[in-house]
């Protein structure tokens, strides 16, 4: 009687400790995955996304109109954003958008990385930015703003 609890208590110490080192293992996977993901996909998206809530932000407080692709100038119909893809161009502190392009994604200055700025209108008072970037060995980083007029 005694050994049979002894052998049931040595297997139940064996399968707990097969599922530890299983899942230590299944950790380690995610954290070396993690860890070898490409920085510069978080930091180019990154740098891009406060861009354009850069503009949003001068659109928002200096103008009228709220949803313009170059806040520098005079709200026109013609420097609307309109759904579709777009480019960030800009020197220093000015950024604007370019666009709506019919390619999908576009040549960053740095080289090996594509991103696609995406705008769309989910309801007719809210905006949607989608930046996604990639690299050319398929890894990919995407965030998105969302404006709502008020």
């Amino acid at each position: 009687m005694k050994s049979k609890k002894i052998r049931t208590t040595l297997w139940i110490l064996i399968a707990v400790f097969i599922i530890a080192i299983g899942g230590l293992m299944i950790f380690l996977r995610i954290t070396i995955n993690n860890i070898s993901q490409d920085p510069q996909l978080v930091n180019l998206t990154g740098d891009s996304t406060l861009k354009i809530a850069q503009i949003i932000n001068i659109n928002k407080n200096t103008n009228d109109c709220w949803n313009q692709k170059n806040p520098y100038i005079p709200c026109t119909e013609s420097n609307k954003l309109t759904e579709g893809v777009y480019t960030l161009h800009g020197t220093n502190d000015i950024f604007w958008l370019e666009g709506p392009d019919k390619n999908q994604s576009f040549v960053m200055k740095k080289p090996n990385y594509t991103q696609k700025i995406t705008i769309s209108y989910p309801d007719k008072d809210t905006l949607q930015a989608e930046i996604e970037t990639k690299n050319t060995e398929g890894g990919t980083y995407s965030q998105s703003i969302t404006l709502y007029e008020e």
